[in-house]
């Protein structure tokens, strides 16, 4: 090989060995470029991981809101069929109580009737047991009365017991029985008046009656 042919090969391998060396400028830019890509990757997967995490969140909070919501809805239905059920329960105990108040008023209605019914039998019973009673006491003073004036000759205490048979008489009022008071005020004048023996004709010897 010539002079000049070594001097050609070295000058072409020194231009191919400085086209081949790459530039420090451009190297530099892609290495930028190149970290601005991954950043930018890294940024775009943080964001996506956090929009996904609060999707997720918000769904979990959706979800327990929306249990917490219809739990409520329940408890309020719950809450509701109680207490239309206990306004029930009670109208009809008060409907009850109603009931047996009136029944109650009613019995005790037909009680107190019954009561003066009693009461007016009672009066009545009462009332003709005196006047027996008094009737009895008059019949028994006129006829001790009489025994007294023909058995002990005693105008004086055949007088009192006649008297005595006239207020029994008078307690009663009975206006049928005003023609015996009158004879037996008439034989108490007459015991007044008459002597012993004009009396027979009023108190014989048999036990008078009215």
């Amino acid at each position: 090989m010539t002079e000049q042919e070594k001097s050609s090969a070295v000058v072409e391998e020194t231009r191919e060995a400085v086209e081949t060396t790459p530039q420090p400028v451009n190297a530099e830019k892609k290495s930028k470029n190149g970290a601005a890509l991954v950043l930018s990757a890294v940024a775009i997967a943080i964001a996506l991981a956090a929009g996904v995490g609060l999707y997720g969140w918000g769904k979990q909070q959706a979800v327990k809101q929306t249990a917490t919501s219809d739990a409520l809805v329940n408890q309020l239905t719950a809450l509701q069929k109680a207490q239309e059920s206990q306004k029930a329960e009670l109208e009809g105990i008060i409907k009850q109580q109603a009931t047996q108040l009136d029944d109650a008023n009613r019995q005790q209605a037909a009680l107190a009737k019954q009561l003066d019914e009693v009461q007016q039998k009672v009066a009545t019973i009462s009332g003709s047991d005196a006047k027996t009673w008094l009737l009895a006491q008059s019949d028994f003073l006129v006829k001790l009365a009489g025994r007294k004036l023909w058995s002990d000759q005693d105008v004086t205490t055949a007088a009192a017991l006649l008297k005595s048979a006239d207020a029994s008489l008078a307690d009663m009022n009975d206006p049928s029985l005003i023609a015996a008071r009158r004879a037996i005020t008439d034989d108490i004048a007459s015991l007044s008046a008459v002597a012993q023996v004009g009396l027979r004709r009023y108190y014989p010897q048999s036990e008078p009656a009215l």
